[in-house]
């Protein structure tokens, strides 16, 4: 072949009824191949790249401009065929390069290789390059051994029941003209069956999608994605291989550098991932959630105030100070003392308190007739007053309300210093921290790579301070949120900080489920109500890769079918399962004394951080009480030494004035 090298792209963009056909300025380079009258019924594109001598680096520049200008025709297009012809395998396999780089060819773009080759060299090059041997791919060889021309059409087959090998597809000469030697097609059909052969895979566990589990020295596989590989599997008649990965990076690595056929666990779909795979046909939607440790119980010396609220305590009291006063003057008047006595004021109070707190009635307010209708009202105000009050302070006290926390993105951002994610998690952190929402970039400037989902709950759980209890309304919880901007604000980073684990939602569900759950049900963790993120979510596979339609025709059959949540089903009753037996395999192991020791424990106490308020409120009288004795000690040690030092006379007449 002359130095002059040309490649044609034939691609369906313009007139019907075009023509093709591929010449080179040199007489002689029409004797290797004139493809005349081929019909391109919307137009061609021809590109020329010349060598004549040019340094290699020049070459393959010139190249990568010609790829590139061709992958831009063939995304304005429906369908492109592309032609190259060339006798040089440098230059073959330099364009098997570009093109792969480019993003020049997908299942549906044909490539036509024309050359001279020997059939050896020729069967070597399909074999030794993913654009010609995986790829919808024919050459087109010219013989003129025999004297005369003759044309031979090849194509790679890369699974068959012999292997990967290089098959005739058809011969023409002039006098037979063209005769078919198999029975496939003229650019057959490559990924329909893959003859029991075994593909590489990348995965890590990631349950309840991707599980293993150690048996008898063998991993064994679980999960819905292994069950639906398993399917595919069976449905395009192939076995896999899990390739070794050390983290998430490692495992998308392998499938950018083609070492791996995909990825065959869930991955959310995000733009700035797009860039470096592609992906199958999408099968599950799901959403990240955040989890937090549930906050801890602080004691507050107001537990025994909550259960009424504050405008039923100031009604109470100004009742109780009316009623008081009431009878105060009631008791002063002469007729009440000419029949009943001087009764004190401090007696007054006395008695109507402890009717108000259930003490019962003594009878000192009730002698006259007239206060039998006021002590009466009285005593039934303070039965409903306190049958109300001890009921309400009973539920608080031994079921009480769960603390203000984080449910919402704005809340997290607000509440915490650092959210932790696994390592894939870069992709989420620089589509949150490229967001338009103030929100979602603080989120993208909290987020922190490289934690596994245990390490991240653990630091979680670790990491907990203690919030006050307390009824939750709006004012308060703007109150709490301003103060744990504050609190956070100044102690990020430091050892009381709080975190929160971010990750995908079934996931969580499981681990906590799995390692977390107490007997009794309960979870020392908890799932934020609102989602941060909804996704798609599908297996990577390399960009443009061949086999693409063959998995997504496969995996939208089996998703249409209902068989990916049926396994999801499946997949988590088998852990609800496994975790009961485990605890009841925990129980059956426990002493007969703890077993007993639990399940009295189930009926709740009331422990110190209950009881604070009214101990302290017993304290303060305690306290008042004291105060109130020495000062009448003092009072009556005091009024004991002034009379001694004031002498009386024996006549009190001489002294009138202190009689």
């Amino acid at each position: 072949m002359a130095d002059p090298l040309l490649l044609v792209v034939v691609m369906v963009v313009a007139v019907t009824g075009a023509k093709v056909s591929m010449l080179t300025p040199r007489s002689d380079y029409t004797t290797i191949v004139q493809l005349t009258d081929v019909g391109a019924p919307r137009g061609v594109g021809v590109f020329e790249v010349r060598v004549d001598g040019q340094d290699a680096n020049v070459t393959q520049g010139m190249l990568s401009q010609v790829v590139n200008q061709a992958h831009r025709m063939r995304q304005v297009s429906l369908c492109m065929s592309v032609v190259v012809v060339s006798d040089d395998p440098a230059f073959l396999a330099t364009f098997a390069e570009w093109s792969l780089k480019g993003r020049l060819l997908v299942w549906s773009t044909r490539l036509l290789v024309v050359t001279r080759l020997p059939r050896e060299d020729l069967a070597a090059l399909l074999a030794s390059h993913w654009t010609f041997s995986m790829n919808n791919v024919m050459a087109l060889s010219v013989d003129y051994a025999t004297g005369s021309k003759k044309y031979g059409v090849w194509v790679h087959i890369p699974y068959s029941p012999d292997g990967a090998r290089a098959v005739q597809l058809a011969s023409w000469t002039s006098t037979t003209g063209l005769r078919f030697l198999t029975s496939l097609t003229l650019f057959p059909e490559k990924y329909s069956n893959f003859h029991c052969a075994t593909i590489n895979v990348t995965v890590l566990p990631y349950p309840p999608y991707w599980q293993e589990a150690m048996e008898s020295n063998t991993i064994k596989y679980s999960g819905m994605d292994y069950n639906l590989l398993a399917a595919l599997s069976q449905a395009l008649n192939f076995t896999f291989y899990v390739l070794p990965s050390l983290n998430w990076a490692d495992v998308t690595e392998q499938v950018e550098m083609r070492k791996s056929f995909m990825a065959t666990v869930i991955y959310g779909i995000l733009p700035n991932r797009l860039e470096r795979w592609d992906h199958t046909f999408i099968f599950e939607q799901s959403d990240f959630r955040f989890s937090m440790a549930t906050p801890i119980l602080k004691p507050s010396w107001l537990s025994f105030y909550y259960p009424l609220g504050g405008e039923v305590w100031a009604a109470v009291l100004t009742t109780t100070v009316l009623i008081c006063i009431l009878l105060i003057l009631i008791t002063r008047t002469k007729l009440w003392q000419r029949s009943h006595g001087v009764l004190g004021a401090g007696l007054v109070v006395l008695e109507t308190v402890g009717i108000l707190l259930g003490q019962g009635l003594y009878g000192r307010l009730s002698t006259s007739q007239s206060n039998h209708m006021l002590v009466g009202s009285w005593l039934l105000f303070g039965a409903v007053v306190g049958t109300a009050y001890r009921g309400s302070l009973i539920a608080s006290l031994t079921l009480p309300r769960v603390p203000p926390r984080p449910e919402t993105i704005e809340e997290l951002v607000t509440a915490v210093d650092r959210v932790t994610i696994e390592s894939f998690g870069s992709s989420y952190k620089r589509f949150f921290s490229n967001s338009d929402s103030d929100a979602y970039r603080a989120l993208g400037n909290l987020m922190y790579l490289g934690c596994n989902v245990m390490e991240g709950l653990n630091k979680a759980l670790t990491m907990n301070p203690v919030l006050e209890v307390t009824l939750y309304d709006e004012s308060m919880h703007k109150a709490w949120q301003r103060h744990t901007k504050r609190r956070f604000a100044s102690a990020a980073g430091g050892p009381n900080s709080r975190r929160a684990h971010l990750g995908e939602f079934l996931n969580l569900q499981m681990i906590l489920n799995q390692h977390f759950v107490r007997l009794d049900g309960t979870s020392p963790f908890y799932l934020g109500k609102q989602s941060v993120l909804k996704l798609l979510f599908a297996w990577p596979i390399p960009h443009d890769a061949p086999y693409k339609p063959a998995l997504d025709e496969k995996l939208r059959i089996m998703v249409q079918a209902g068989l990916y949540k049926q396994w999801r089903k499946e997949t988590l009753e088998a852990a609800t399962r496994e975790r009961r037996l485990k605890q009841w395999e925990e129980l059956k192991q426990e002493p007969k004394q703890e077993a007993s020791d639990r399940s009295s424990s189930k009926v709740r106490s009331l422990t110190l951080t209950h009881m604070q308020g009214p101990l302290l409120l017993f304290l303060l009288g305690l306290t008042l009480g004291a105060v109130a004795f020495l000062l009448e000690t003092v009072m009556s040690l005091s009024n004991s030494h002034l009379r001694r030092s004031v002498p009386l006379a024996a006549n009190p007449q001489k002294f009138p004035m202190l009689t």
